[in-house]
């Protein structure tokens, strides 16, 4: 008796724990569908944008067909321009205005506590 007992138990025992993995596998799911449905609206939205740009592909690979017959004059005329046209200089420091220099150390102001 005590055994038929014992077996109800772990059999009932059994059936909660596959009950509550199958829950939890429910949910799991139900977040994966939420996740793919949010995929979907988001793929619909590009292919909307793509619709648009669709339309003018034409004429966008025909500006970069130029663009790229382009290239090579454009490289031999950069490298052609007199790279000291060009060249950073440094600011010589009497150019700094003075005025500024005072303002921020404070000094030179009648008003001077």
């Amino acid at each position: 008796m005590i055994l038929i007992t014992v077996t109800v138990v772990l059999i009932a025992l059994f059936l909660i724990i596959v009950g509550c993995f199958l829950f939890a596998i429910a949910i799991l799911l139900g977040n994966i569908a939420d996740n793919l449905d949010d995929c979907l609206d988001n793929t619909k939205k590009i292919v909307e944008h793509a619709e648009v740009v669709l339309s003018g592909l034409g004429r966008i690979n025909q500006t970069s067909g130029l663009v790229v017959k382009a290239l090579p004059a454009l490289i031999e005329v950069a490298e052609n321009v007199p790279k000291d046209r060009f060249a950073m200089r440094p600011t010589p420091r009497s150019t700094v205005d003075q005025s500024r220099r005072r303002d921020e150390s404070g000094g030179g102001y009648p008003h001077r506590r």
